[in-house]
């Protein structure tokens, strides 16, 4: 609905975010039952956030990129991972952040789905190249951002 609903959806958008945002801050929100469907609402957020003007836009975002990556459901993780990295290469305001403050953010989830099932071949090579075109034109905010990453987990 949100994301092919057009202006039929929009009467329901502040209601939809307010209810998709309850459900996602739930403390059992990423526990093994509930996690599948708090992936689907964080998806759900993010279409809504991209295709609908709503004055909580820019909470929205930072809800939606807080949560992620998504670990549950493949389906949509590919898909919300893919539309992360569209929306880095548009330079999103609202994902990059003033002075790009979400970078380091952004690397570590991009360091958490590579090599995963909750990255294709596609969404590998937008990384790629994000980061080719993050290091060119960002330099020495991308090298600081880099240093804040987590290390990488063992078994990888």
């Amino acid at each position: 609905c949100a994301q092919h609903g057009g202006a039929a959806f929009t009467p329901f958008v502040d209601e939809s975010v307010a209810t998709l945002s309850f459900a996602v801050s739930q403390a059992d929100a990423r526990n093994e039952e509930n996690e599948p469907s708090t992936d689907n609402a964080i998806s759900a957020l993010g279409k809504i956030a991209q295709h609908h003007v709503t004055a909580q836009a820019s909470q929205v975002w930072q809800m939606w990129l807080a949560y992620l990556p998504l670990q549950s459901d493949v389906q949509e993780a590919l898909l919300v991972h893919r539309q992360l990295c569209q929306l880095v290469e548009a330079n999103h305001p609202d994902i990059l952040g003033a002075n790009h403050v979400n970078l380091a953010r952004i690397l570590t989830i991009f360091s958490q789905v590579l090599e995963t099932d909750m990255c294709d071949e596609a969404i590998t090579r937008d990384i790629r190249t994000i980061l080719h075109q993050a290091q060119a034109g960002l330099g020495d905010a991308v090298e600081v951002a880099c240093r804040g990453l987590p290390p990488p987990p063992r078994w990888r």
